[in-house]
């Protein structure tokens, strides 16, 4: 019942126009608070009843993650997203959402899920979904674990920090040259 708070750090990369991870996140220690930017959009609160966006979002999450349907159902056309597998729950229940932007036919849709292991292990999973509508339903475009964050100026880093060139091949660690004795 109580919140419990744990904080990742996770390498970070831009391949192919998105953000990827390069490497298994870090359990570390809480940053200070000026750093957290602040997310987008309101905060979570319970779905409505018979909100078609949260429906969707959680008959995606549960195919996506349990395996019980099928993930191509809710996906708009020439979107991949594959299953997770194996599946590493035995259920998902979409608990809270906020809406991040919307417009008739397009909306990005914040969602927190109870998720269940087999073993009964409960862990709240936070992710971001674009669902756009056709045909009188809406069907997932995107799926991303970054939530969106409102534009603000981030304040300067507190430690040197790399900038890698976004390519699609690993970067080439940097060399430094030093004068060669006797020369």
């Amino acid at each position: 019942a109580d919140a419990e708070w744990w904080f990742f750090e996770v390498g970070v990369v831009h391949l192919e126009g998105r953000p990827a991870a390069v490497g298994t996140p870090a359990v570390v220690p809480e940053p200070p608070s000026r750093l957290i930017p602040p997310l987008a959009g309101p905060a979570l609160g319970r779905a409505r009843p018979g909100d078609a966006l949260a429906a969707t979002a959680a008959s995606f999450l549960r195919a996506l993650l349990t395996g019980s349907g099928e993930v191509a159902r809710y996906l708009a056309p020439r979107t991949a997203i594959a299953p997770v597998s194996p599946p590493p729950f035995a259920a998902v229940e979409v608990e809270r959402t906020a809406l991040v932007e919307t417009t008739p036919d397009r909306s990005v849709l914040r969602v927190e899920a109870l998720s269940t292991t087999a073993g009964g292990t409960d862990l709240r999973l936070v992710y971001e979904l674009t669902l756009e509508q056709r045909g009188g339903r809406w069907e997932v475009r995107h799926l991303s674990g970054a939530p969106t964050l409102r534009h603000a100026n981030p304040p300067p880093p507190d430690r040197a920090t790399t900038t890698v060139p976004a390519t699609d091949t690993p970067p080439t660690p940097p060399t430094t040259s030093s004068p060669t004795p006797g020369a």
